[in-house]
């Protein structure tokens, strides 16, 4: 008998319950007691039935999609195959989970959610963990907790004021449906092109898979390089602001309920370039609820109150602080660093703080209005002639302004200015990281040529590869100095041409001691010098060719592939029709990782040769101080025990 047998016969299992939450700065006082206050506001005025339904709604439906997902996928498949052939046990976790979800979810009452809010009083075995990187007195944290305590058994904390639902639908009044103008289908591609009579075109490809899905993407010409320097933050902030007051013509409270019960999910977002609405959803009637919200984006005014332009205003010093957040502000330094510090350079608490409102809501109103700028990527397993009718009432319906708003042409876009690393750069930032480790960027800048680049893509998707394996055999095998390593590509901030050439990065990213960084990178320059002099072996290009020709053939029945390519295709200013551009790319594909002596001429064709004479190396390492304040909170979370 083992000792973990005798352990279990001598204990008692217990159940845990806990709560974590992260605040900012010095607020954990205050995020301790809005966290006790909404239980207590629990306990003494209960769940409202309508937000239990809603939250149920959301789970059964997410649980169904699941379950038809994995049902017909090649995953559950293989599963099936192994049980009856091999007779390997088959996982039912997931499907044990869902099954629990369906039977027992819809019998949850809110009074019954409001009962279990008793189990997590503080008088019940509680432990409040805390941790700061400053001094949290315990005594804070209890008088919180006993202030809570005495408005709760007074009944002095107020219930939630519910929000009326104004209407049963997304859009109110059906629009009139749009008319076709052209069509063309490409027949290599399988790709419907439509010109709407509002000016919108529409590309549709229909692919062979077996799960519903539908994924689309919209893009217009005219990003941010076009908005004035002194307006830059609060066009820039004015996509996540919107986000937050509810872009399709509700409020987020409100067009949750509206859509609790379907599948389906739209997005904005802009570049320096260009400005683009993306979504995915599922089954037939997902997609016509999916079309409705791109239509309400389009249609609707999007308006904010002085009090929630604060509220949302405080949220995004949260969340998007350039100091405060760590991925933040490795994407900022990595970007100076690169491209030198223009004033498309990431927000910081100043720049959140001067947003005029009157600007945000009016530059993100005028971004989705005028439909003839926008191009539309449809990918789906549904037949064309199905989509269509939804298409031409949701997409065509949109009302075109008597103006063009907007509306740019794509070779007369103002550059934003890049400045290449053109010699031998290394600088170290200090910054607060955990612990006493640093992170590592070591970066080799390539050129794409105009009349390759296609080629180029693939040979850099198996570079990618090759290079992760390598540098790792390299960095942690034989040396076992770096806790994580990753190799990855990365595009510049170039204006869209097709004419130009494309200039990018290979990133050679890892994880370590301060001391050893100087060694780990002198052997990653090193090993790529000797990759572009001696080239790579026979095994490693055929190992990585296969891999790669085996993720490519299974990408084209995928929807994210086909939007890749279509983009690709439409935002390069086409001289060739669409047919001809997929059986291009069909060739290059295969080119791009032929053989040896191909995957060798590229590494020499596209970097510096040799390397080690323009490369740039970017250092986070830990302040000082950073020892000292893990030191702090480790003892903050003992005193707190």
């Amino acid at each position: 008998m083992s000792f973990s047998q005798v352990f279990d016969d001598f204990s008692v299992p217990v159940d845990l319950l806990y709560l974590k939450a992260k605040f900012k700065g010095k607020q954990h006082i205050q995020g301790l007691t809005t966290i006790l206050t909404e239980l207590g506001r629990i306990r003494l005025h209960g769940i409202n039935e309508n937000e239990t339904d809603q939250i149920k709604t959301v789970w059964l439906t997410r649980s169904t999609s699941i379950k038809g997902q994995v049902d017909k996928s090649t995953k559950f498949r293989d599963m099936l195959l192994k049980k009856f052939f091999k007779n390997e046990a088959l996982q039912e976790d997931d499907n044990a989970y869902r099954k629990c979800v369906e039977e027992y979810l819809p019998c949850i009452t809110a009074t019954e959610l409001s009962t279990f809010a008793e189990k997590l009083k503080t008088s019940c075995s509680c432990s409040i963990i805390a941790t700061s990187r400053g001094h949290l007195p315990v005594l804070d944290l209890r008088n919180a907790v006993d202030c809570v305590n005495c408005l709760e058994e007074a009944g002095n904390i107020v219930p939630w004021v519910e929000e009326d639902t104004p209407c049963a639908t997304i859009v109110s009044t059906l629009p009139k449906p749009g008319t076709i103008t052209q069509n063309k289908f490409f027949d290599a591609a399988g790709v419907h092109e439509l010109h709407l009579s509002n000016g919108m075109i529409i590309s549709y490809k229909q692919i062979d898979s077996e799960v519903d899905q539908t994924t689309y993407r919209g893009f217009a010409y005219g990003g941010l390089s076009e908005v004035p320097e002194p307006q830059y933050y609060s066009c820039k902030l004015s996509f996540p602001l919107g986000s937050k007051i509810g872009l399709f013509g509700h409020k987020p409270r409100v067009f949750k309920s509206l859509v609790r019960e379907r599948d389906a999910s739209v997005g904005i977002v802009h570049d320096i370039y260009e400005r683009m609405f993306f979504g995915e959803c599922g089954s037939l009637v997902d997609l016509e609820t999916s079309m409705q919200m791109v239509y309400q984006l389009f249609s609707s005014n999007k308006t904010c109150s002085r009090e929630e332009f604060e509220e949302e205003l405080e949220t995004l010093l949260n969340t998007n602080a350039r100091d405060r957040n760590m991925e933040k502000a490795v994407k900022a330094i990595l970007c100076d660093f690169l491209y030198g510090n223009s004033f498309c350079r990431e927000a910081k608490c100043e720049d959140i703080r001067a947003i005029d409102l009157k600007v945000a809501c009016e530059y993100l109103n005028r971004c989705f209005k005028d439909p003839s700028a926008f191009h539309v990527l449809i990918v789906s397993n549904l037949e064309y002639e199905v989509a269509l009718p939804l298409i031409l009432q949701y997409l065509g319906g949109i009302e075109r302004p008597s103006e063009p708003v907007f509306h740019y042409d794509p070779k007369m876009l103002k550059e934003v200015p890049v400045q290449f690393p053109s010699a031998l750069r290394r600088d170290i930032f200090q910054v607060p990281l955990k612990g006493d480790c640093c992170r590592v960027d070591v970066i080799f800048p390539f050129t794409s040529k105009i009349e390759s680049q296609v080629k180029d893509s693939y040979f850099l998707k198996c570079a990618t590869g090759l290079l992760n394996s390598i540098f790792f055999n390299c960095l942690r095998h034989e040396q076992g100095k770096v806790y994580k390593l990753d190799v990855f590509q990365s595009y510049s901030r170039q204006k869209p041409s097709s004419t130009e050439d494309v200039r990018g990065e290979i990133i050679v990213m890892f994880a370590c001691f301060p001391s050893d960084y100087d060694l780990l990178i002198n052997l990653v320059v090193d090993e790529f010098v000797r990759l572009q002099n001696e080239g790579f072996t026979d095994e490693e290009v055929q190992c990585i060719c296969q891999c790669q020709q085996k993720d490519d053939k299974e990408n084209t029945f995928k929807t994210i592939w086909w939007l890749q390519f279509l983009s690709r295709y439409y935002q390069s200013f086409p001289t060739i029709d669409l047919d001809a551009a997929f059986l291009m790319e069909v060739a290059s594909r295969h080119e791009g990782y032929a053989d040896k002596s191909s995957m060798n001429s590229a590494i020499r064709r596209m970097f510096h040769l040799p390397c080690n004479s323009n490369y740039v190396v970017h250092i986070l390492e830990p302040e000082e101080d950073s020892a000292e304040d893990s030191e702090a909170e480790a003892e903050a979370e003992a005193e707190a025990d």
